[in-house]
């Protein structure tokens, strides 16, 4: 029916685990050390895991994968030191590096989308590296035109109030509108995306 959001990805270390300053740094150290640093995840086929499995692919680079049971668990490996590194959302990154001593690397997007955190993509040989989760409504298949216009019209709405719209900004959310064409379209783009890292890295649900 429509998109309504995206969520900023952050690549977020423990630098008391991880002495690196940079994403470039970080490739050099996992060449040297082929497997020997941690990235964590909040279960296999979780967006911020394949853009872990997209990012050591598109680095040349091999990885330890350390799956977690959910988001929290994985965030509280990293902020004790029992893993180097996770890619997480933007409002889990703000939250978790003001108290504690983590260091934001790299956004997984084509543009610098928050302040001082240059971009992955702009690496040396990772142009165009970028891992977006978003979201959507959709409805069933059959559902009147007139309904759908509805309830497009309806979100816009909601999302115009100047109130709502920040609270959705502050928790990282950036916010979408497009038309059911357009969003089939992304869904597409996405899902032959995904189907390709997937297949790739051999991904298998536990």
């Amino acid at each position: 029916m429509t998109l309504t959001a995206r969520f900023l990805s952050v690549l977020v270390a423990n630098p008391n685990k991880l002495k690196v300053n940079s994403v470039a740094e970080l490739i050099d150290e996992a060449e040297r050390e082929p497997g020997k640093i941690d990235i964590a995840h909040a279960g296999v086929g979780n967006p911020f895991h394949l853009a872990a499995v997209l990012f050591q692919h598109a680095a040349g680079i091999k990885l330890n994968e350390v799956p977690y049971r959910g988001a929290g668990p994985a965030v509280q490996g990293l902020l004790g030191g029992d893993v180097h590194m996770m890619f997480v959302d933007y409002a889990t990154a703000r939250r978790i590096s003001r108290p504690a001593p983590l260091r934001a690397l790299g956004v997984a997007a084509l543009r610098p989308k928050l302040s001082g955190v240059p971009p992955v993509a702009a690496v040396p040989g990772l142009a165009g590296f970028e891992a977006w989760p978003w979201q959507g409504f959709v409805v069933p298949a059959k559902t009147p035109d007139a309904v759908i216009g509805k309830l497009r019209d309806t979100y816009v709405a909601a999302v115009a109030d100047p109130v709502v719209r920040q609270k959705l900004i502050d928790a990282g959310a950036e916010l979408l509108q497009s038309s059911p064409q357009e969003m089939a379209d992304h869904m597409r783009k996405e899902a032959a995306k995904w189907a390709e890292v997937i297949r790739t890295a051999n991904i298998q649900l536990d």
